[in-house]
């Protein structure tokens, strides 16, 4: 006689790892969507930093109509070179973007960052943190409102 598995006990245990495989992945969903939210929240912050750089170098904050702009402004011989920022994040999700926007003065003093968050029950959400816009939308205003959409606004100001 020969020892070793059958073929149905060898497909079973295929199928047992795969069922096993399919409710790992189902459960890591909410934790993967919860690292997308504190990578933006730490995007947001990082770019707060590189924006306090280029203005204490040129004494107001880069023209920038969107994001893509806003990235070129601190390539080489743009706006802010110079500052030790070469490079700008991404969304960490294809299909969305962060957001920039300035007070429309000549010489802009003031900015708002934005990312859409996934998690509308974020912490950043709770309490009375005052960078935390908790209105639907996807891409905010100078005053961080926002147009219909869908997610929760997180922004950052000043």
């Amino acid at each position: 006689m020969r020892k070793g598995f059958t073929l149905i006990e060898v497909l079973i245990v295929v199928a047992i790892i795969g069922i096993i495989a399919s409710l790992a992945i189902v459960g890591l969903a909410p934790t993967q969507m919860k690292g997308r939210d504190a990578r933006r929240i730490g995007d947001l912050r990082q770019v707060q930093t590189a924006l306090e750089l280029c203005f204490a170098k040129k004494q107001q904050y880069p023209v920038a109509g969107d994001w893509a702009t806003l990235k070129t402004s601190f390539t080489t011989g743009n706006f802010c070179e110079g500052v030790g920022v070469n490079n700008l994040p991404n969304d960490p999700k294809s299909g969305q973007n962060y957001y920039y926007t300035y007070n429309s003065a000549t010489t802009p003093t003031s900015y708002v960052l934005a990312a859409i968050l996934e998690d509308a029950n974020n912490a950043a959400f709770q309490g009375s943190y005052s960078g935390a816009y908790a209105g639907n939308g996807t891409a905010p205003t100078s005053a961080c409102s926002a147009a219909s959409g869908t997610g929760k606004v997180y922004c950052l100001s000043l």
